[in-house]
């Protein structure tokens, strides 16, 4: 019979089977793993292999947590470059609309038509 420990690697191993998640983010869920392991053995008194099973279903099938992972990391991703590219609230493209002209217009040389 396998003890929760090597049913919680087995996770481990096969939520970053595509090595999409950092060691952090794959701790902090483990670590929420085997809190809701504990919550559920607890007042519901289930075994430890009800427990792991039922945890790992309320905390969301893989697929489904790398989605969202991908998602939150897009949108960080987009804001960071909206940000990057403002220059005292206005977007850079609106400078280079409003300058363009000023900035690839030749000088004219006096006496030069």
């Amino acid at each position: 019979m396998q003890s929760t420990e090597d049913r919680v690697i087995l996770w481990e191993q096969w939520m970053n089977s595509r090595n999409t998640l950092r060691k952090k983010e794959l701790d902090e869920m483990k670590d929420h793993l085997l809190e809701e392991i504990e919550y559920l053995m607890t007042p519901e008194n289930l075994s430890e292999e009800e427990a792991f099973h039922k945890a790992v279903d309320t905390i969301g099938k893989k697929k489904e947590l790398i989605e969202e992972e991908i998602k939150v990391k897009q949108e960080k991703h987009k804001t960071e470059v909206e940000d990057r590219y403002q220059l005292h609230g206005i977007p850079v493209y609106c400078w280079l609309i409003f300058f363009h002209d000023s900035i690839h217009t030749p000088e004219k040389k006096p006496g030069s038509q």
